[in-house]
């Protein structure tokens, strides 16, 4: 993978072939990540190193005064990127000490950082009345031509009932949506892995209609941009800032998967393991963050139990 161009005005010349091993170690090594979590570490390692002095090599500056000491700089308020920041120089930590760079006590030192949470961060999510409430709102928006408007309520249809990542929505090609078996194949997910998962009854009329009109291309991408090449991650983010503006209901791609894993939960009475395959998730820890509860939900519950 190609390396953050903005690391490059601060990585000593003689370290940049160390950092660009970094890459291939998410990518490849004992924990697979993918693309996009390799650049959003690489972006976050950059800030670290931003805030050293730039006479230190890369090895010397991985070390626990170091992160805490860049930490102090960062406000707590930005919580997501203090996280991503621990983790991108723990990874990195990791890397070195997996080539004996850096010693066991340097890597401990590092790992032995916590930042800790008063409250779990709230995350959104949108209840089915609301996502119902989305796709009529974009059927009668003026904001959109006919064909805009069909890709439109396809993608965000597929997104909340499937919950696909916007990138394996983006990597989708026309032979991996089985209509007659109703499966979908999933290519290119988080750490590059394959999985299947079912195509939802409800949304085949849909893509069958998208397909019978979606535009000439030479790609085999399922969902294609106006000019008929194929969507990326920036480009479907833009069509739902646009969603979000004619809606007023502020959502994304991520908001309808976190939806899509809560509903099946609560609502469908789905097991944390089912659901942990269909979302693609290697620790079902991280399927267990996905499913949101309310606490005026458990309230009203309560009552009937």
């Amino acid at each position: 993978m190609k390396m953050n161009s903005r690391l490059l005005g601060v990585i000593p010349e003689k370290d940049i072939s160390l950092v660009a091993g970094f890459s291939d170690y998410l990518i490849n090594g004992p924990k697979e990540h993918s693309n996009d979590t390799v650049r959003t570490y690489q972006q976050h390692f950059f800030t670290f190193l931003r805030h050293l002095p730039r006479k230190q090599g890369i090895i010397e500056s991985v070390s626990r005064a170091n992160l805490n000491a860049v930490l102090v700089k960062i406000p707590h308020g930005m919580a997501s990127t203090r996280n991503n920041l621990v983790w991108s120089v723990k990874s990195f930590a990791r890397y070195l000490e997996s080539m004996e760079l850096i010693s066991k006590e340097t890597l401990d030192g590092v790992l032995s950082i916590k930042l800790s949470r008063k409250h779990k961060p709230k995350r959104n999510y949108l209840k089915n009345d609301l996502i119902e409430d989305i796709i009529v709102s974009i059927l009668k928006s003026q904001n959109y031509n006919e064909m805009e408007r069909l890709t439109n309520i396809s993608i965000f249809s597929t997104l909340s009932f499937t919950g696909l990542r916007s990138s394996e929505l983006c990597n989708l090609r026309i032979e991996d949506i089985d209509f007659e078996n109703g499966k979908i194949v999933v290519i290119s997910g988080k750490g590059g892995k394959t999985r299947v998962i079912g195509l939802p009854n409800k949304i085949v009329p849909l893509l069958k209609l998208y397909l019978r009109n979606r535009p000439e291309s030479k790609y085999s991408n399922f969902f294609l941009g106006s000019k008929g090449s194929p969507l990326n991650r920036d480009l479907v983010g833009k069509r739902f800032s646009r969603i979000s503006k004619t809606t007023e209901i502020s959502v994304s791609p991520h908001t309808l998967r976190r939806s899509f894993a809560t509903d099946v939960v609560q609502n469908r009475g789905v097991s944390l393991d089912k659901l942990q395959i269909v979302l693609g998730h290697s620790d079902i820890i991280t399927t267990r963050n996905y499913v949101q509860t309310r606490t005026d939900d458990v309230a009203l519950e309560m009552r009937g139990w």
